[in-house]
């Protein structure tokens, strides 16, 4: 991209010298495994979830990254003024744009039940440490993307649009 960036300049005149970096090579980086959850995996982790974790946030907010394929941070900073008719609205989200996903009204309804106002307070590490419990290995880095990917898998596996995900 950045050899696309000095042509372009070089080819309008905006600069009179050559790309200075035309001969640099691209650096190549190795993609990282991407995996999801299979129905028996789901199960068991939010069997260990409910069964181990003393913090009340953690399984809802897992439950919210499984149905909406939303970021961690995206349903952890989630407000009950984002939850409404089966839906429920992200914004400020890493690309910037906002977006509505529907709900099932039994996680609307559960969500409504854990409170009021900011929903959930930082509960990622102890998401990652609980996932260590259980039986299946998540790929380094992927412990809470995990959920967007599974949710992503699904989605497409049950017919849906690449387009629309």
């Amino acid at each position: 991209m950045p050899h696309a960036v000095f042509n372009e300049l070089h080819r309008n005149e905006i600069i009179s010298y050559e790309n200075p970096i035309q001969k640099v090579r691209p650096i190549k980086i190795k993609e990282r495994e991407l995996s999801y959850l299979d129905k028996e995996q789901i199960v068991e982790m939010l069997d260990t979830l409910n069964s181990v974790c003393v913090n009340p946030h953690v399984t809802l907010i897992t439950k919210i990254c499984l149905s909406t394929g939303c970021r961690w941070g995206e349903a952890q900073n989630l407000h009950t003024r984002n939850i409404k008719n089966g839906r429920i609205s992200f914004t400020d989200t890493k690309s910037g744009k906002n977006r509505t996903v529907p709900i099932s009204y039994d996680l609307e309804n559960e969500i409504k039940r854990h409170g009021s106002g900011q929903l959930f307070t930082n509960s990622e590490e102890t998401f990652r440490r609980t996932l260590r419990m259980c039986s299946f290995e998540v790929p380094k880095g992927q412990a809470t993307h995990i959920l967007r990917h599974t949710f992503a898998s699904w989605f497409m596996i049950n017919g849906g649009n690449i387009l629309t995900l």
